[in-house]
C-alpha cells in the first residue's frame, strides 16, 4: 500500500481492475503502487494524480457529469444544512455498518456525515464527476475516493460491502446487490434505476 493516499489505502481490498471485470468478470486485484497497475493486465494502469482520488474509467467522462460550477453550487447548498435531517436519518440506518459505498456520491457530503456519526467505519465515495471526486477525496479521513461510473459496473469486489448509500443518483440495484455482503444495507432516497441519459436533472452516478 505505500505510496497511495492514506483514504486509499483503507479500501484497496475492496477495489478490482474495472477493465478485466468488464472483459473477462475476473475480478483482479489493483497492484501495488499509486497507479494501481493491474497484476493480471500489465498494461492497465489507473490514475491517482495527485489530488488524492484514482480515476477508475477507461475515458474522459462525458457531458453527463458535473461541471466544477455544478459541484460549487450543490456544495453551497449542502454546506447551509438543507439535507441535514437526511444525513441524520442515514446515519441512524447505517449506524452498525463498517465498510460504507456511496455511490452517485458527488463531493462525498452525505458519506462524510455517516463516517462523523459511525465510529470506526470507512467509506468509498464513487462519482463519474472529477470535479466532485476531487471535493470527495478531501472530504473525511476514512473516505476514499474514485471516479467510476456505476452503469459500466462498479471497480468494487463482489460481496466488499456491507452498506451502499445512494442519495439523489440513479440506482443500478444489480450493481449495488453484487458488492454488498450478505445482509448488507442499502440506504438513500432515489428509489427509481435509470439507464444513463434518463435520470432527469441529475448525472450518472
Amino acid at each position: 500500500m505505500s505510496g497511495r493516499p492514506d483514504g486509499l489505502a483503507q479500501v484497496v481490498d475492496w477495489l478490482v481492475c474495472p477493465t478485466c471485470r468488464r472483459k473477462t468478470g475476473v475480478e483482479e486485484p489493483l497492484g501495488s503502487g499509486r497507479r494501481g497497475r493491474c497484476a493480471a493486465t500489465p498494461g492497465t494502469a489507473w490514475t491517482s494524480p495527485g489530488q488524492g482520488h484514482v480515476t477508475m474509467i477507461p475515458a474522459p467522462p462525458g457531458v453527463n457529469a458535473d461541471s466544477p460550477q455544478m459541484v460549487a453550487s450543490r456544495s453551497r447548498v449542502l454546506d447551509a444544512g438543507v439535507f441535514d435531517p437526511v444525513d441524520a436519518v442515514l446515519s441512524r440506518r447505517l449506524e452498525d455498518s463498517c465498510r460504507i459505498l456511496e455511490a452517485g456520491a458527488g463531493t462525498g457530503h452525505h458519506l462524510a456525515r455517516v463516517l462523523d456519526a459511525v465510529d470506526g467505519a470507512h467509506g468509498l465515495a464513487s462519482d463519474i464527476s472529477v470535479a466532485a471526486i476531487r471535493r470527495a477525496a478531501r472530504a473525511h479521513p476514512r473516505m476514499a475516493a474514485i471516479v467510476a461510473d456505476t452503469w459500466q459496473g462498479l471497480p468494487v469486489r463482489s460481496g466488499a460491502v456491507d452498506a451502499v448509500l445512494c442519495v439523489f443518483a440513479p440506482r443500478n440495484r444489480d450493481e449495488f446487490a453484487r458488492v454488498l455482503a450478505p445482509g448488507g444495507t442499502a440506504g438513500g432516497r432515489q428509489s427509481d434505476a435509470r439507464p444513463p441519459g434518463r435520470a432527469a436533472g441529475r448525472h450518472r452516478g
